[in-house]
């Protein structure tokens, strides 16, 4: 089996890779100088591309890319490495409390087998897909409030 415990950055001795062995540490650094030469047409770029793989209406997708524009370069770099560098496969098997994990499905950059394999790590976790894909959150609003408020009333 592979090991698809939660970490995202590049990592030779962890198999399962970057986002499913899809972006390596050049396109790190490539979506890096990206940001640096033009942040704000990578957001549009970045925020469209993935939105355009989830069923969310195109004045979500606008308020997103309005969104993250006010984000300042040294922010939204500092997120990105953080995103790939960040390695919780020691520290979620620490949590304790109920855990509610959701995952869009299909199509999710994190999509089922992370979410099994956070599930698999932390004790008294819940684990529910939402239809939607990535941003399942905005495509599917209701179905995520309510998978939320069912689990907070359990």
């Amino acid at each position: 089996t592979r090991d698809r415990r939660p970490k995202r950055g590049p990592d030779e001795t962890w198999p399962q890779g970057v986002y499913k062995g899809g972006v390596t540490q050049q396109d790190n650094l490539d979506i890096l100088h990206a940001m640096e030469a033009d942040l704000s047409g990578f957001w549009r770029d970045f925020v469209t591309k993935v939105a355009a793989a989830d069923p969310i209406s195109p004045e979500v997708t606008q308020a997103l890319v309005e969104g993250v524009l006010n984000f300042p370069l040294h922010v939204a770099k500092a997120l990105w490495i953080e995103m790939v560098r960040a390695d919780y496969r020691k520290t979620v098997s620490a949590i304790t409390v109920p855990t509610l994990i959701l995952y869009g499905d299909p199509g999710s950059a994190y999509g089922e087998g992370d979410a099994q394999a956070l599930h698999n790590a932390i004790p008294h976790s819940t684990l529910q897909p939402i239809p939607g894909g990535h941003m399942f959150y905005l495509a599917q609003p209701k179905a995520t409030f309510d998978a939320i408020e069912n689990f907070m009333i359990l």
